[in-house]
């Protein structure tokens, strides 16, 4: 009697096991994607942009990038609340998609997250506010940082890293020391 109850036993643990076994491998499957490969992270070190000829160009995340002289509007990206007070900080980049005739942004979205939703989410509301120059660009990434200071009262920051050499007119304009953090 004790040896049919341990067969059953260990019949039912095989059978849970290979059940385990094979829902983890569909899951596994369905997060790699169809072609059996896992997702690729966007591991670039550079910014990109097309301008309204169909034309790339690129720019090192250390630098300025050119095309940001063509933004005539650009409004400050707001910390929110929640970052701020779970001490939430990063550094994304986001794409936007620009209507060359009219120079407004249609669509934005992130190249790479910040690490936070409530980040991404306020870079992405500021960004769809930015207007460029009409027939310049049709797609810009550009970076943007959410940066709390180190020191005990200090300002937390967000917006753009900052460029020593960007002269626009809109960047950083409320923020303390010129705009977001060096990186």
């Amino acid at each position: 009697m004790h040896k049919t109850i341990l067969t059953r036993s260990y019949s039912n643990i095989a059978i849970h096991f290979c059940s385990i076994v094979l829902s983890a491998s569909c899951l596994l499957l369905i997060v790699a994607g169809a072609n059996g490969n896992p997702p690729a992270a966007n591991t670039s070190n550079t910014l990109t942009a097309t301008d309204a000829h169909g034309a790339q160009r690129s720019c090192p995340l250390t630098k300025p990038p050119g095309w940001l002289a063509d933004a005539v509007a650009k409004p400050d990206v707001q910390y929110p609340e929640w970052g701020k007070n779970h001490h939430e900080q990063g550094l994304g980049i986001f794409r936007m998609s620009v209507d060359s005739n009219t120079g407004k942004v249609t669509n934005v979205s992130a190249v790479r997250s910040t690490g936070f939703r409530d980040l991404d989410d306020s870079a992405i509301a500021a960004l769809r506010k930015w207007r460029w120059k009409p027939g310049t660009w049709k797609e810009t990434d550009v970076v943007i940082s959410f940066h709390l200071g180190k020191v005990p009262g200090a300002a937390p920051e967000a917006g753009m890293p900052n460029y020593p050499s960007v002269s626009a007119p809109h960047q950083g304009s409320n923020m303390p020391h010129g705009g977001g953090t060096r990186y």
